[in-house]
């Protein structure tokens, strides 16, 4: 199904879990995955989103002036957060005791606010050096912060900012990228900008495998399930504007075909979807596996 809008879409499209279903939000309007209904219309490039105890949704962007939070019932953007910092990667971590951590990883390092209020949550920031992506995995009795620079990753409980490991130095050279795979053995990834995919356990550390070769430079688009529900992962190869996409397997670490213009790849229902950019800068909802 088409979605047409005043203004052609950015090559980059976030794909949102909300309480009412996916979210898709390229730069500017943000519109229901399943009905294809805009619900809102927010600048700023969304990352993550929390869902907050009374159903409410806040979508979360990266910024120099720190991060930014837009309600998606209200339609309006909320407060700067308490002693901002700049960010150039946002995740939340959701703790048991129902609160949700607003992680940002940036020049300073990792800092954390609390999603609804946006307090500041602790001593700013966790780690000194300057650090590119951050994500969230949850542990038996906690959630783990990890964030990385070039070349290592930095792991920290979500809740107190405690470290919970050394830094680990890893075989990659430029990371840009961080996401979990959705399916099968727990499994961190991260996007080498210099044309590999690298895989570890979150919490060890272990290497899930050798590199797979991507295009250089690449970028992480996110992970999703493949075909017999395996773990894919989704990248977005600089050519003009990030017009090239490529999959890989990551339990075979081999690629795997797309249809061209595919720019995110989500679940719903049960199908697996591609999301397509088309020249005029429409976009299209499609079966991945047609």
């Amino acid at each position: 199904m088409r979605i047409d809008a005043a203004r052609p879409m950015a090559a980059w499209v976030a794909v949102l879990p909300t309480p009412d279903g996916p979210l898709l939000a390229p730069c500017g309007p943000l519109f229901d995955a399943r009905t294809k209904a805009l619900r809102g219309n927010w600048a700023a490039v969304v990352r993550a989103a929390a869902s907050l105890p009374g159903g409410r949704t806040v979508l979360l962007a990266a910024g120099v002036a720190g991060p930014r939070r837009f309600d998606l019932g209200a339609g309006s953007e909320l407060p700067p957060v308490d002693d901002p910092a700049e960010v150039a990667d946002v995740a939340v971590a959701p703790l048991p005791d129902g609160r949700v951590v607003l992680a940002g990883a940036g020049p300073g390092g990792v800092h954390r606010w609390d999603a609804a209020t946006g307090e500041r949550l602790g001593r700013r920031p966790l780690v000194g050096p300057a650090l590119r992506a951050v994500t969230a995995a949850l542990r038996p009795g906690g959630v783990t912060l990890i964030a990385c620079d070039d070349t290592a990753l930095y792991r920290w409980d979500a809740a107190t900012g405690e470290p919970l490991r050394p830094p680990q130095q890893t075989a990659a050279e430029s990371l840009g990228g961080l996401a979990l795979a959705p399916t099968g053995r727990e499994m961190l990834v991260g996007g080498d900008w210099d044309g590999a995919v690298h895989r570890w356990d979150p919490h060890t550390g272990e290497e899930l495998g050798a590199a797979i070769p991507v295009p250089a430079p690449a970028r992480l688009a996110g992970c999703f399930a493949g075909r017999l529900d395996r773990p894919c992962a989704l990248l977005l190869a600089a050519d003009a504007r990030y017009d090239t996409a490529v999959a890989v397997d990551l339990e075979r670490g081999e690629r795997i075909p797309i249809p061209a213009g595919t720019r995110a790849v989500f679940a719903l229902d049960g199908e697996t979807l591609a999301v397509l950019v088309h020249p005029g800068g429409q976009l299209t909802i499609e079966p991945l596996y047609g």
